[in-house]
């Protein structure tokens, strides 16, 4: 009992570690689809429930996915739209086995602080420490994008969850989110 008493506290305080940043649906439609896509898939734990009802999923043609992904090959790539937030994201899975979701538009903060509780409940539910890594800023059209990751060191290997982030709106894609096992 002391012990089920004690997870549970500790999932509050990771639920609630975040409750100061904005909130945004399309930033929670987005992260909580990395969550169980991408991070299930690569991880192999389930951080956050989702309803299919909540999106609409579609494979694009093979021609479209080379276009946006910049002539790459042989990666499926989906269109994704949260249907009660309209968040628009696009996710694949990378040959060398990493997950890939962008999102079209969401606030920055509130992308951070979803992802970071992900990085939290990930850490958790592996039973392993993130170890936060450097942040990376470079200047982009006069603002700072921002490159933030976190390693896991699980029994299955090193995974490195990270974000990329954007200020604004100004491109095809505002942020990307990424989950893969790394040497």
């Amino acid at each position: 009992m002391r012990i089920e008493l004690g997870i549970f506290a500790m999932l509050a305080a990771v639920g609630t570690a975040h409750a100061d940043a904005p909130d945004d649906p399309r930033a929670a439609q987005a992260v909580d689809i990395f969550a169980n896509l991408c991070v299930a898939t690569v991880a192999g734990v389930a951080t956050t429930p989702i309803r299919n009802a909540d999106y609409f999923m579609t494979e694009l043609e093979p021609d479209l996915a080379r276009e946006l992904l910049g002539g790459r090959t042989n990666h499926t790539l989906r269109s994704i739209t949260g249907l009660s937030s309209g968040a628009m994201m696009l996710m694949h899975y990378e040959p060398s086995g990493m997950c890939v979701t962008q999102v079209g538009e969401a606030d920055e903060a509130a992308m951070l602080a979803r992802f970071r509780a992900v990085v939290d409940r990930t850490a958790l539910a592996l039973h392993v420490d993130a170890e936060a890594q450097p942040i990376k800023r470079r200047k982009l059209e006069g603002l700072d994008s921002t490159y933030s990751s976190w390693r896991l060191k699980s029994p299955k290997g090193d995974i490195m969850l990270a974000i990329s982030t954007y200020p604004e709106p100004r491109f095809r894609i505002q942020h990307m989110m990424t989950v893969s096992y790394v040497r």
